[in-house]
């Protein structure tokens, strides 16, 4: 058993609920949720209260090196729903899980995100002046995610 340290956000995989493939990525933001409220006054006194109406979650943003098949095929899963979104306006939904995993590669904790949904798709600059791997930036509107320890 491992010491109950904090642990560290290097180590994670993500995977689409439609292809049960695990992906990497550079990086993964966009866990966050706000509670929206509303002022109210009521008679009498002399102070508002504050009551939460919804919640609003940030958009997902996953960042990878640009993926190259190795068997000739353009693309792979993820960025085919995005290709039908843009071409054909196609409705891409998918559920999203990611899983922050230990030094064994054992999930730690997992968070599901619901009814994924492509937003914008963009590509690094190239630049003739810099050595660097080109990013391709993956952004999705979601419903809800629940984090679930395991």
């Amino acid at each position: 058993m491992e010491p109950n340290y904090p642990p560290l956000g290097y180590c994670f995989e993500v995977s689409f609920d439609q292809t049960k493939e695990k992906f990497s990525f550079q990086t993964v933001s966009g866990l966050t949720v706000e509670v929206i409220s509303e002022s109210y006054r009521a008679g009498g006194v002399s102070f508002d209260y504050e009551l939460p109406v919804k919640f609003k979650y940030s958009d997902l943003i996953l960042k990878r090196g640009i993926y190259i098949s190795p068997n000739g095929q353009e693309e792979d899963s993820i960025q085919e729903g995005f290709t039908a979104m843009m071409k054909y306006f196609e409705l891409y939904k998918t559920d999203i899980t990611i899983s922050l995993l230990n030094s064994k590669g054992k999930p730690l904790m997992v968070w599901n995100i619901y009814n994924a949904r492509p937003k914008k798709w963009s590509i690094s600059e190239f630049n003739a002046q810099e050595s660097k791997v080109v990013i391709e930036t993956m952004e999705f509107k979601y419903d809800y995610f629940e984090k679930k320890s395991t």
